[in-house]
């Protein structure tokens, strides 16, 4: 790997986690592997940084820094592992249980007491009465792993991302915190936790319309966060608006998407391309209003999140 770089640091694990470097033990706990663009050590251009190897004690590890050529890039593909669903799913309800979130149990595919929808869609539809204001016996924050079977957009399953049975893990806010708490946990987790970084990626938020105002207050928190400003887009209804169906608890949403690296299919390509460069991962949904059959929409008793990150 010499002609790629071979400048190296040598760090504690402690250090890493002062400066907020994920770390990911593999599985014989030998290998640790992270990924990220950071400043080189002795210049000012960006490079690929990985941890190449670590000490028997595993105390110490050796981080390397390429340049992000092709050449770089295979390398780092050998050797990146794949994190399975089920760790996926443990890091996920860990993570909202050390804050502060109840973690509850999937409810049947076949809905109980719930005449409107033959199967379980979507993870808030068991939690409908307490987003409408009834009492939950955990308390206001939960987060679970619902099992969902696809049907009104069961049209999408044969992508790359959709599958007719899958698990959404979901956190809620029954009139708890709100746009700003959500959205730096929802960061957090994906930037420290998955690891992913953060030029990878990219949200949209509710442009507004007569029903709801211009969701810049979601947009502030993202910038807060540390998403930079141009990779914040609005959208009206059809991408930034979510009900699960034609009646109910609804508000404006915010949706996190991952850049897969593909080239981008125009000048105007952005989140909401079917192009296959960018892919939702995320959705947080702020809901604050009902709308009832005749489609008027009314303020909720309290605010409510309702996030679902889907694990197919």
């Amino acid at each position: 790997s010499r002609g790629l770089g071979d400048v190296y640091k040598r760090q504690t694990q402690e250090e890493m986690q002062e400066k907020h470097i994920p770390v990911f033990i593999s599985e014989n706990g030998t290998d640790i592997v992270q990924v990220g663009t950071v400043l080189h050590p002795m210049n000012d251009d960006h490079y690929i940084m990985f941890i190449e190897t670590i000490s028997e004690d595993k105390n110490c590890v050796h981080l390397q820094y390429l340049h992000p050529g092709q050449e770089a890039k295979m390398l780092l593909e050998k050797k990146i592992g794949k994190m399975k669903a089920i760790e996926i799913r443990n890091k996920y309800l860990n993570f909202f249980k050390n804050h502060g979130h109840a973690v509850i149990p999937s409810a049947p595919v076949i809905p109980e007491n719930d005449p409107s929808v033959l199967f379980t869609t979507a993870g808030m539809q068991p939690l409908v009465p307490y987003l409408l204001g009834e009492k939950h016996p955990e308390g206001t924050r939960l987060t679970d792993f619902q099992k969902c079977l696809r049907t009104n957009d069961i049209d999408e399953v044969g992508d790359n991302r959709h599958l007719t049975y899958f698990e959404m893990l979901g956190n809620w806010s029954l009139g708890d915190y709100f746009k700003e708490e959500s959205i730096a946990m929802s960061f957090e987790f994906l930037t420290k936790e998955l690891g992913i970084p953060v030029e990878k990626l990219s949200v949209t938020c509710f442009a507004g319309d007569k029903d709801c105002q211009r969701d810049e207050v979601t947009a502030s928190c993202w910038k807060k966060a540390g998403i930079p400003e141009d990779r914040i887009y609005y959208f009206g209804k059809d991408d930034n608006w979510w009900i699960a169906g034609e009646e109910g608890p609804c508000g404006p949403d915010t949706e996190m998407f991952y850049d897969t690296g593909k080239p981008a299919c125009s000048e105007n390509c952005q989140p909401s391309c079917d192009c296959g460069k960018y892919v939702e991962i995320w959705n947080n949904v702020f809901m604050e209003f009902f709308k009832t059959k005749d489609g008027k929409y009314t303020k909720l008793k309290q605010h409510n999140v309702d996030t679902g990150l889907g694990l197919e």
